[in-house]
């Protein structure tokens, strides 16, 4: 503690291993027998393209893809997918699943949940009681309906209670250029190399 009593340490990181990364995963670039298809394909499934002949904006808007900048004299490219909850403090993690899940879950969802309970409180006001029904059919179908448009409002709030974000994955490549190793992470969760 300082003289003034304040907390001298505000965090303490130990990067003896722990952000250590086995990239023991080698990819080399594939292609089509055609130099405009060249791609690495990384963990998460996706391909990274390399380097094409078509229009720079048409490449950029539509294909994810390795620069044509980047040097590597081995055609060697080392790979790997690392979680973001390995690689910054528990507290940031944390306020991060919170947005991600603001962001990308809550309002979905809430539209979602508001339309089937609409849907549902729709089909109740219009036949209080199917059971009431004369027509022994028509019944059936009504109570049918009504069913599944319960079950949907049901699995919808189950979502809600069962819902667990893991957090990121992100794509990372490491290469030799003949001089030096380089490494590159993508935080984009979307293989968007070119933009690097």
């Amino acid at each position: 503690k300082t003289s003034t009593g304040d907390v001298k340490v505000i965090d303490l990181r130990d990067g003896t291993d722990s952000s250590d990364m086995d990239i023991s995963t080698i990819v080399k670039v594939t292609s089509n027998n055609n130099r405009d298809d060249e791609s690495i394909q990384d963990l998460s499934g996706r391909k990274l393209k390399v380097k094409t002949n078509i229009d720079k904006q048409i490449n950029e808007k539509f294909f994810d893809k390795i620069p044509s900048s980047w040097k590597n004299s081995s055609g060697n490219y080392h790979i790997r997918i690392k979680s973001l909850k390995q690689l910054m403090p528990i507290t940031a993690f944390e306020r991060l699943l919170k947005e991600r899940r603001e962001k990308m879950f809550d309002s979905e969802h809430r539209l979602a949940l508001a339309e089937a309970q609409h849907c549902l409180n729709e089909h109740i006001n219009k036949f209080p009681s199917p059971n009431e029904l004369y027509d022994i059919e028509f019944k059936k179908e009504q109570k049918s309906i009504r069913e599944e448009f319960q079950s949907f409002v049901d699995a919808l709030k189950d979502v809600k209670k069962k819902y667990n974000d893991p957090g990121p994955f992100l794509d990372c490549i490491v290469w030799n250029d003949g001089d030096k190793w380089i490494s590159c992470i993508d935080t984009s969760e979307q293989g968007d190399f070119g933009s690097m």
